[in-house]
């Protein structure tokens, strides 16, 4: 009878440990999941601005090849 408390008392203690490692597991994941939210919000914020940056570049090539061809075209015609 006592081997089997033991062995009972053993089956809990196991139980209490794996409960113990879940609840540690899910408070990790949790941890993660947020640092995953601001790199992704980070991540997002860095990519808006290179697009930006990159339009903004973009835009200005395409103003000095319109004012080059413009006066390429006036001088051509003088």
């Amino acid at each position: 009878m006592e081997n089997v408390n033991k062995k009972q008392l053993n089956t809990v203690n196991e139980l209490d440990a794996l409960t113990y490692m879940l609840e540690s597991l899910k408070e990790q994941m949790s941890l993660l999941h947020d640092s995953y939210n601001k790199i992704d919000c980070r991540i997002d914020k860095y990519t808006y601005a290179i697009e930006e940056n990159l339009l903004y570049v973009y835009k200005k090539l395409i103003n000095i090849s319109d004012d080059l061809y413009q006066s390429i075209k006036y001088e051509s015609e003088e």
